[in-house]
């Protein structure tokens, strides 16, 4: 990590500032180069500054979030870390800790980073399907999860054959290797295995991260892969929140000494807002809502307010690389519902892209 704010020229510094106007078609850069740019990062004293700053130097790719992880942690006999970790193109992230509790502390350190870093602990010949699965989503925060993402690490381990549990257990065997910090840095999180293991092999088992997760199982009739969906193929994880209730599920033993894969590439056939609408109008949303168990009532109306708009973000973060909704939809939180009308609005101009699935880019495109 680099302790302080190394001495660099006034022009470096200026360009850099947390302050300024925005910079379009800044291109992806070296990991010197990174550092180089971050360091006005020094300088924001707001996650709205960060943000802005960010938005100047950074090419963020459709696939890649704002935010890639972070929070707060404390080992035993040290005081509590805040962090954050910030995207910042295809390759790099920017790894922040925190004086305080956050920006307006100011930040004690900065690094760069990228999954390439960790390259060397594993097999060369599951390096790529493993890094697929490691930009996968975590049901840890079913707010982040972009179904693209989950359909390329089920299609990417698939593609192994019966190789495919070497694969997974070699991302298991990075996790066990790692410090606390190091899987902390580089958001290594073997719970992504979890929606890919549903979607991968013929014998799907429910699963909760360390305790309930909002809301009750339907039932395998009609929800045999939850908590997650699959319409029209594609995925969706209805899962709204995460309550920790002791130590979470040891996922190695759902890696058996054989895993059978599915037959066929996972690909979807329509596109994710209209998939969204169909699932929501299905007889297997109404027993979603209607489900409870000891840990989780059925839902109040707001609790299916907000599974509405979970899946609808997810549609979204899915037509990542070929519609961005209008500004007055984006909801400014998890759980700000945009009107009817707004979604509607998205709807009509999805279907006038015609959009679908092309198997070769592992994307949706426009075909007008």
């Amino acid at each position: 990590m680099t302790p302080a704010r190394p001495l660099l020229p006034l022009a470096v510094l200026l360009l850099a500032s947390c302050a300024g106007a925005p910079s379009p078609g800044v291109p992806a850069a070296t990991r010197a180069e990174w550092a180089e740019r971050a360091q006005g990062f020094f300088a924001c004293r707001s996650y709205a500054r960060v943000n802005e700053f960010l938005d100047r130097i950074r090419p963020l790719p459709p696939r890649r979030p704002r935010s890639g992880g972070g929070g707060a942690y404390q080992l035993p006999g040290r005081p509590m870390v805040f962090d954050d970790l910030f995207p910042l193109d295809g390759t790099f992230d920017l790894y922040v800790v925190w004086n305080g509790k956050g920006p307006e502390d100011g930040a004690r350190s900065l690094e760069v980073v990228g999954f390439g870093d960790l390259k060397p602990r594993i097999p060369p010949e599951y390096y790529e399907p493993v890094l697929a699965l490691h930009r996968s989503p975590t049901p840890r925060d079913a707010w982040s999860v972009d179904p693209v993402l989950l359909v390329r690490a089920v299609n990417a381990l698939r593609a192994l054959g019966p190789r495919a549990r070497a694969a997974l257990a070699a991302y298991v065997e990075l996790d066990r290797g790692l410090s606390f910090e190091e899987r902390r840095k580089y958001a290594i999180d073997v719970y992504r295995i979890l929606p890919v293991l549903q979607l991968l092999g013929p014998s799907p088992r429910a699963f909760g991260v360390g305790g309930a997760g909002g809301l009750a199982d339907p039932g395998p009739a009609l929800w045999p892969l939850f908590p997650l969906a699959v319409e029209q193929g594609v995925p969706f994880l209805v899962q709204t929140e995460y309550l920790a209730a002791g130590p979470g599920e040891d996922v190695s033993k759902r890696l058996g000494a054989a895993l059978e894969v599915r037959a066929e590439p996972l690909e979807p056939a329509g596109n994710p807002a209209e998939a969204a609408e169909a699932l929501m109008a299905s007889p297997r949303w109404g027993a979603l809502l209607e489900a409870s168990d000891p840990w989780n009532p059925k839902q109040t109306a707001r609790g299916a307010k907000d599974l509405k708009m979970l899946v609808r973000t997810q549609a979204l973060a899915a037509l990542a690389s070929v519609y961005r909704p209008p500004d007055d939809f984006v909801p400014k939180n998890c759980c700000e519902d945009p009107s009817e009308g707004a979604w509607r609005q998205v709807l009509e101009d999805v279907r006038a892209l015609g959009v679908r699935w092309d198997p070769g880019r592992q994307d949706f495109v426009r075909s007008r």
